[in-house]
């Protein structure tokens, strides 16, 4: 018999004592295919998982009582339910020709009649100390428009610990682009009585809203980033801290920051483009969180809202994730598939 013969009933003989063992242990051919599959409901299942075999990969428990496994999940094609549909990037109706129409959109002319309203408030109350009033006279939306457009100028062009002097200095060294928007003194005195709220009811408000003062302004702005922009299928909740070291009782101070102090914003971004989409400047304890939940559950519950029911993928670093938040996701998508 030649060497190839051998291997050959070699081969059937080991082949015949499988399909035998398979008849006496009464498993048909689908049955072998699934044999390492496993819901691990039995009892005998459950011994299986906590000894840790090679097969099942290394397990966890949880302070709750869960299991964790780190084996990956089987791989299984994406629902269509879960597929979004539509293209990421700003929302196809936008009509955006010029760079100032990019800003319009933003800064619309309700939220510059906001600023404009409550603005000449203020300079109703202390132009009268100054002596030269020169500069000191009622703006406008036009005029309102032209010192936020310088400001975010001079934060493009890295001037923003730049001095003012600097920005308007005649000598050369300055940009001309400050001295044609206005006068010096009058881009400093806007500057400090720009105001975005009733300066007369504030105090009442504050009681319930530490953001009182800028809390409307807020709302309208976090309602244009959400509707003019489509996230793409991966969004990031984090948190940003905005460097600020001016009087504000909700002024945090985080030592592995750059900016160290400021304002701590958490935020909702598309986790390609960074796009800002919504989110929720930390004040303190909030009541309007829900008690039953831990403050990092409520403020993911809070930000996913404009994205909701919409099959998106959200990360979260391991101060928000949680078993808590994981169940908490599930069970509105299961409320939302039920409909």
């Amino acid at each position: 018999m030649t060497e190839k013969g051998l291997i050959n009933n070699i081969s059937r003989l080991i082949l015949d004592e499988s399909e035998d063992s398979e008849e006496e242990f009464g498993l048909s051919d689908e049955d072998s295919d699934n044999c390492y599959e496993s819901n691990h409901n039995s009892e005998s299942e459950q011994d299986v998982i906590s000894s840790g075999s090679e097969d099942e990969g290394e397990e966890y428990l949880g302070k709750n009582g869960h299991v964790w496994s780190s084996k990956e999940p089987i791989k299984t094609r994406t629902k269509s339910s879960n597929i979004v549909v539509r293209c990421p990037g700003p929302k196809a109706s936008l009509q955006i020709p010029k760079a100032s129409d990019a800003f319009n959109l933003y800064f619309d002319d309700n939220t510059i009649n906001v600023i404009t309203k409550w603005t000449n408030q203020k300079i109703d109350t202390v132009k009268g100390n100054y002596k030269f009033r020169t500069f000191t006279y009622e703006t406008s939306p036009d005029e309102i428009r032209a010192l936020i457009g310088l400001t975010l100028l001079a934060g493009v062009g890295k001037g923003g610990s730049e001095s003012t002097k600097s920005l308007f200095a005649r000598d050369g060294t300055g940009r001309n682009i400050f001295g044609a928007g206005m006068n010096e003194r009058r881009f400093v005195f806007l500057l400090n009585v720009l105001r975005f709220d009733n300066r007369e009811s504030r105090e009442e408000r504050r009681k319930d809203d530490k953001l009182a003062p800028i809390r409307e302004l807020w709302e309208l702005f976090i309602a244009k980033c959400s509707s003019l922009y489509t996230p793409g299928t991966n969004c990031t909740i984090d948190e940003s801290l905005l460097n600020f070291r001016g009087r504000c009782g909700f002024k945090q101070y985080i030592p592995n920051k750059p900016a160290k102090y400021g304002i701590k914003v958490f935020v909702l971004a598309d986790s390609a483009t960074y796009y800002f989409l919504t989110g929720k400047i930390y004040i303190g304890k909030d009541s309007n969180y829900d008690p039953n939940f831990s403050v990092p559950t409520n403020v993911v519950l809070e930000l996913v809202k404009p994205i909701e029911n919409t099959n998106r993928n959200i990360t979260t670093d391991n101060w928000y994730t949680s078993y808590e938040l994981a169940m908490e996701l599930k069970k509105e998508i299961l409320l939302w598939l039920a409909q």
